[in-house]
Formats: C-alpha cells, sequence, structure tokens
C-alpha cells in the first residue's frame, strides 16, 4: 500500500524544470586533446623557427634574441599542452631544462677558453662540442615525450574531472509524466 502511495505522490506532482546551464559541458568543460596538441606544436615550431632565424641572421643583436626567444620556445612550447590540461611537471620539461643548462655551460665554456688569456684554458683542449650536442639531443627527446605525452595528460584531466549532473528534465507540455534525468561523463 505504502508503494501505491508513493507511486501516486510522485506521479501527481508537477514537472520541474531544470536551470539553464547546468550540463556537465558548462561545469566544467571537457578538455580537447586537438587545442592542446595545437599550442604545443604551434609555439614550439616558433621556438625552431627564431632559433632558425637567429642561425641565418648576421647582426650580432638579432642573432642573441632571436636565439632568446627560440629557447624560451623550445622550453615551454612543448608543455603547453600539458599545462592546459594541468599537468605541468613532466620528464620532458625535466630533460629540457637539464640540456639547456648543459648547452649554456659548455657554450660558456668553450667561449672562455676560446676568448680567455692564453693560460686561461687546460693544456688539453676541453672537447665540449660532443657534450653541447648530447645535452641539445636532451633537449629534442625532451621535446618529443612532451608532444607524445599530451593526449595522455589531457584523458587523465578529463577522466580526473568527469562531472555528474542530477536535474529535473523538461517535459513537453502535452506529456504527464514528470522524470529525473542523470546527465555525466563516466
Amino acid at each position: 500500500m505504502r508503494a501505491i502511495i508513493v507511486c501516486v505522490v510522485i506521479a501527481s506532482t508537477s514537472v520541474g524544470h531544470a536551470q539553464p546551464g547546468l550540463t556537465p559541458e558548462e561545469v566544467r568543460p571537457e578538455k580537447s586533446v586537438a587545442t592542446a596538441l595545437a599550442w604545443s606544436l604551434g609555439v614550439t615550431a616558433v621556438g625552431v623557427a627564431a632559433s632558425v632565424d637567429a642561425v641565418v641572421a648576421k647582426d650580432p643583436g638579432q642573432q642573441s634574441a632571436m636565439f632568446a626567444f627560440g629557447a624560451v620556445g623550445l622550453l615551454v612550447g612543448p608543455s603547453i599542452g600539458r599545462i592546459y590540461a594541468h599537468h605541468t611537471w613532466s620528464g620532458g620539461l625535466v630533460a629540457r631544462l637539464v640540456g639547456f643548462t648543459g648547452v649554456v655551460l659548455g657554450e660558456s665554456i668553450a667561449s672562455a677558453c676560446l676568448g680567455g688569456p692564453r693560460g686561461a684554458c687546460p693544456a688539453t683542449p676541453i672537447k665540449t662540442s660532443p657534450f653541447i650536442d648530447a645535452m641539445a639531443g636532451v633537449v629534442v627527446l625532451g621535446a618529443l615525450f612532451d608532444l607524445a605525452t599530451t593526449p595522455e595528460a589531457v584523458d587523465d584531466y578529463n577522466h580526473e574531472h568527469a562531472s555528474v549532473v542530477v536535474a529535473p528534465i523538461r517535459t513537453p507540455a502535452n506529456a504527464t509524466v514528470p522524470g529525473l534525468a542523470l546527465v555525466g561523463r563516466f
């Protein structure tokens, strides 16, 4: 008898209307893998283009500015998609930081020995070129790692922030059955 009374009460209630804007997409939009990759690849490409421009530039001031701009683009660019997905720190970013530090250190040692006084360099010349090449390789590998793991970072974000909304549904004017809708991403 209780079940019948509960069913009659539920069936005779008026239809509630959901407030607009309560969909999961509006509560917390899902992140797009395409957007993350577009930003990462775009900023990285700008960094590479600036670095190439620095190599062909004849003005030393322009070379320095373009190398600095290119270095920032190459350091940050591959991580932009991961930053978009709220997964900033990664092995790729750490590898690029280590690689850039190694390149700067190797270049500093090489320029100090080449431009310093006669006794500034050791008797055996320092072989910095293979070291600089290895550190540049670490930068490239770090960039490739971040670009390759960006889709996974976006998927992880979307999985971590899946949302469920329970709201009354709107029924057509001629319908007599109210109901509840369970909307969500799982």
